[in-house]
């Protein structure tokens, strides 16, 4: 749905109530932040519209009631939408809680985790934004340097959406090639300095990516790598929600010898 809000001749304001599918990353965190508390009923309507439209405050005020109310009837309609991809999560959920169950008390597996994903069409490991393809590697096989500019992107993140951003930054393989390596006589600085540099033109892209393909992305590292679950866990509260307390994913500790323990 495309509409006009027109103040004045060459005065007007288009925005596009977004079918749920074409809802990017940014828009997710936009519509989804938490509402002010104590609004009145015609200002929880305001704040609704502009969150959908992004329009600024003078267009929404000089709207019709017929227009608000066509908007917002369309609003509800990509609200069901919505609902229709959290029942998707609400059963792969119901399907983990029931695995032992099901198999015979085995644990639930990252290949099982594929499978689910899978079954309800929230499995992705390609991504497509402004003509540039990026495929999700093996976290195994990437470097160490790569997991420890993971974590500190996990550090710097707000909210879970922003978190699957910065991961899918940080770990998706593209046409740049795969993550940078410190050039010999390259500088600690300067070598941090590009990477960031890479990884923020990385966030502008994903952040303008189908929602529901980073969120897929994100599913499909967290259910395929132990390293990265350990690492996002906090972050992925939705994913790590799928898992059994026995797999949930704590913050991990290196001890002095041996291998990676779960603190």
């Amino acid at each position: 749905m495309t509409v006009r809000l027109t103040i004045a001749p060459g005065d007007h304001y288009d925005f596009e109530i977004k079918p749920f599918e074409a809802m990017t990353v940014a828009d997710n965190i936009r519509i989804n932040a938490p509402m002010p508390e104590g609004l009145a009923p015609l200002q929880e309507e305001q704040e609704v519209l502009q969150r959908y439209s992004n329009a600024p405050t003078r267009y929404i005020r000089y709207m019709k009631i017929h227009e608000v109310q066509a908007v917002l009837k369309h609003i509800n309609e990509v609200t069901k939408a919505m609902q229709a991809s959290d029942d998707a999560l609400s059963k792969v959920k119901e399907t983990i809680a029931k695995w032992e169950e099901e198999h015979e008390g085995k644990e639930w597996t990252r290949e099982g985790a594929q499978e689910v994903l899978k079954s309800h069409g929230l499995f992705r490991d390609t991504i497509t934004v402004e003509g540039k393809t990026f495929t999700a590697p093996l976290v195994e096989d990437g470097d160490y340097g790569q997991l420890l500019d993971l974590e500190r992107q996990m550090h710097a993140s707000k909210s879970e959406a922003e978190s699957y951003v910065r991961a899918l930054s940080i770990m998706m393989e593209g046409d740049d090639g795969k993550y940078p390596v410190q050039r010999d006589g390259e500088s600690d600085t300067a070598y941090a300095n590009r990477c960031d540099a890479r990884s923020q033109e990385r966030q502008r892209l994903f952040m303008a990516a189908p929602w529901i393909e980073v969120m897929g992305i994100a599913a499909f590292f967290f259910s395929r790598s132990q390293h990265f679950a350990a690492i996002c866990g906090h972050n992925m509260k939705l994913l790590n929600s799928w898992l059994s307390p026995k797999t949930k994913r704590e913050p991990i500790v290196i001890p002095s010898v041996g291998d990676l323990m779960q603190s």
